[in-house]
């Protein structure tokens, strides 16, 4: 049975840690680079998609890599704002800086060297074209998101909303590989079907979600765009021997996730059974391909759609 009571915004708080560590260095490089060379333009534009508890934006702020800017955390969950804003003030009050509410939308931090107004949209990225101009935006973030999208339907689309030649960094792309160790003789089955499920979210476009790390950058390329960085952010997980660890708890929502999405098939519920078991003792390693990219974007034709003609409503 998958545990009713899981909290997902704990699992993201483990989560944040494991992909910060895993993260491919180069590819993050660049977009350090990219967000220094415009530290002091406070009409700098960033549009972070599926944002959750805004762990991409505690990670720059960590960083130091976030001074004056407007940042756009899109996330459609809507109890997520609340975890976020506690997360945002906790790290305000350690950092010497005042976290002040910004209208409807969301908050302003600052101190004497930085002000980043933050605005946190609890909307469907699918809506995104509707409310704002082509072209708004500076930087484009979407991390641990892009393989749960249809790449060629929405992708073109959210890439307009950046400028020619603004940037975008897509982190934490599944690459197709799926492996539990000790090895057992059920694992390819599993993985191989639980990949297939994957590709089965988008059954009338040419996509194979499974496959995002690895296809990603070659259709940023054939859209025109540049690719400047990419690299391996692969997750190499172990658990440890306290059934409290937070590693297992994130191990626990894989088997979890790989449950649900198979369920009924022959045999599962045992090798789900051992590798809980396996958990528990701290003797499973979990590992998952994933795939970063950073690059620049080139002028894109206004998406065609049901939002291209409604002007009077969005953002400029």
């Amino acid at each position: 049975m998958i545990d009713e009571t899981f909290d997902y915004p704990d699992y993201l708080a483990v989560k944040h840690a494991i992909d910060s560590r895993s993260l491919a260095q180069n590819v993050w490089q660049t977009l350090a680079a990219f967000l220094k060379a415009h530290a002091t333009c406070h009409d700098f534009r960033i549009l972070d998609i599926g944002a959750g508890t805004g762990s991409m934006l505690m990670r720059l702020l960590d960083a130091d890599l976030l001074r004056q800017c407007q940042y756009y955390a899109v996330e459609r969950e809507p109890g997520f704002e609340q975890v976020a804003e506690k997360e945002l003030a906790a790290w305000a009050e350690g950092h010497g800086c005042r976290l002040e509410a910004d209208g409807a939308l969301g908050w302003t931090l600052q101190n004497n060297e930085k002000r980043i107004d933050i605005k946190w949209l609890t909307t469907d990225i699918g809506e995104l074209d509707a409310d704002f101009e082509g072209g708004f935006f500076d930087l484009l973030i979407g991390h641990a998101v892009i393989d749960l999208l249809p790449v060629p339907e929405c992708l073109p689309g959210l890439l307009n909303l950046i400028k020619p030649g603004g940037g975008y960094y897509f982190s934490l792309n599944f690459a197709g590989v799926t492996r539990f160790l000790p090895a057992d003789a059920r694992d390819r089955e599993i993985t191989e079907l639980y990949h297939r499920d994957m590709d089965r979210r988008f059954p009338k476009i040419d996509w194979r979600a499974s496959q995002t790390g690895k296809l990603l950058g070659p259709w940023l390329k054939e859209q025109g765009h540049q690719v400047l960085a990419e690299g391996i952010s692969d997750w190499q997980i172990a658990a440890a021997s306290s059934a409290t660890a937070a590693e297992n708890r994130f191990i626990g929502n894989i088997l979890a996730t790989l449950e649900k999405a198979l369920a009924g098939l022959d045999g599962l519920d045992d090798w789900i059974r051992l590798r809980r078991q396996q958990a528990a003792s701290g003797k499973l390693l979990f590992f998952a391909a994933n795939r970063d990219y950073f690059g620049r974007t080139c002028p894109l034709d206004p998406p065609q759609g049901k939002h291209s003609n409604q002007q009077n409503n969005r953002i400029t």
